[in-house]
């Protein structure tokens, strides 16, 4: 899913006015090394804060964690929001077909 920009950021040289998430190629072995990651730096692993799906967005756009962080609000509540709606439908789709195997 590409998310435009409300300005163009330089990151490696480059303007981006885009971050390209690609959320679902992400593995749960990629959700379990952002929580190692948060705690070899010794902070508790929040599911539900900013920082945490910061740094999912992070690793779905193959960018550093810095990154995402220093967005304008705007374009981080965006990307942040995103990922949420993501994680979301994900939690639904699978409720469901637990659900409708009852």
């Amino acid at each position: 899913m590409k998310i435009t920009l409300s300005k163009p950021i330089t990151y490696k040289n480059e303007a981006l006015t885009e971050l390209d998430l690609d959320l679902d190629a992400l593995t749960g072995q990629d959700l379990i090394d952002i929580e190692n990651s948060f705690s070899a730096m010794g902070k508790t692993v929040q599911l539900f804060s900013q920082g945490y799906f910061a740094a999912i967005a992070a690793k779905a756009a193959h960018l550093p964690q810095e990154v995402i962080k220093s967005l304008p609000v705007k374009d981080f509540m965006k990307i942040t929001n995103n990922v949420i709606f993501f994680l979301n439908d994900t939690v639904s789709e699978i409720s469901q077909l637990t659900n409708s195997d009852a």
